[in-house]
């Protein structure tokens, strides 16, 4: 059984989920990023990751899938008390202003991400949630050293009144 906390890509385009694949592929010391094209097969991962007590940090989801949207999906995932403090990433180049501010009330969206995103940028980008999904759960910084952003390290030491450099 692994506990290597998993990050779930979900888009219905298999060459989008590669290119996350790619993209992701210096975090896989530290997590593991597997990428599902629909939201039934991205919630059978969760609910196998839940079965065998695997965390699962982050899910990078599209907005327009058949079937179940992207907003849809991270909204039912949320209302899981399971998943609760999984972060999420709506990644799309096809969301409506409506369909982004039903994912941030709904579904308490952390961040959005435009298509085609910036490879450099998308790896900063998840790193901060990362960071801030390892702190919430109180996990050891150290073992995700390399993959984890610093400079939120750094901030949330900060804020709650302890030294980093202590």
């Amino acid at each position: 059984m692994s506990t290597t906390p998993l990050i779930v890509c979900v888009d219905d385009q298999r060459e989008v989920g590669s290119a996350l694949l790619r993209d992701l592929e210096p975090l896989t010391s530290h997590f593991t990023v597997v990428d599902c094209t629909s939201a039934a097969e991205a919630w059978e991962e969760l609910e196998e990751a839940d079965s065998r007590g695997r965390p699962v940090a982050l899910l990078i989801c599209d907005h327009l899938m058949p079937v179940e949207t992207g907003v849809a999906f991270l909204t039912r995932v949320r209302s899981d008390f399971r998943f609760r403090g999984v972060h999420s990433i709506l990644l799309t180049g096809m969301a409506t202003q409506q369909d982004t501010i039903e994912a941030i009330n709904a579904a308490q969206l952390d961040r959005y991400v435009s298509k085609p995103w910036d490879p450099q940028r998308l790896l900063t980008v998840v790193k901060e949630e990362l960071t801030r999904w390892v702190l919430e759960n109180s996990l050891p910084t150290d073992r995700f050293e390399g993959s984890l952003a610093g400079d939120v390290i750094m901030r949330e030491s900060w804020r709650d009144g302890t030294d980093p450099r202590a």
